[in-house]
């Protein structure tokens, strides 16, 4: 159970640091950070305090969005490491026609994907109260 989860979190932990360090860095360029710098904050409250705050509902939302990339990487995981798990039955209910089950398999898949994405959704609402607005906007 550790190697295939090691090679789950190592195949996307990259992507989110580097999302973060970019994302970090296209913020403390801003020019609010120049003003707390101004005031005398240490370069840790300025990161944490301000500049964080502002990027964790992006990180939030990018971990949100690859969910369906890591159920997907899933079927290999499983493969190479032969692990029964979700991944490996819907291969194998391909291999042998069983589309009852595959169907099975999508639709819960699937609620997974919006569940994730409702889930940040209500993440990204307490993070930043400004968002709870945008609902209104949108319908």
């Amino acid at each position: 159970m550790i190697l295939p989860l090691t090679v789950m979190v190592a195949t996307h932990l990259w992507y989110y640091g580097y999302m973060i360090r970019n994302k970090l860095l296209d913020e403390i360029r801003k020019d609010y950070v120049l003003l707390a710098r101004a005031k005398g904050c240490t370069p840790g409250e300025i990161v944490v305090g301000h500049c964080l705050r502002n990027v964790a509902p992006t990180i939030v939302s990018i971990m949100a969005i690859s969910v369906p990339h890591i159920t997907g990487g899933t079927v290999i995981v499983e493969s190479v490491f032969n692990y029964p798990g979700i991944g490996n039955l819907a291969v194998e209910s391909a291999k042998y026609h069983d589309y009852n089950l595959l169907m099975v398999d999508v639709l819960i898949t699937g609620a997974l994907v919006i569940f994730s994405g409702y889930v940040a959704q209500t993440i990204n609402e307490e993070i930043d109260p400004r968002m709870k607005d945008m609902e209104a906007v949108r319908w």
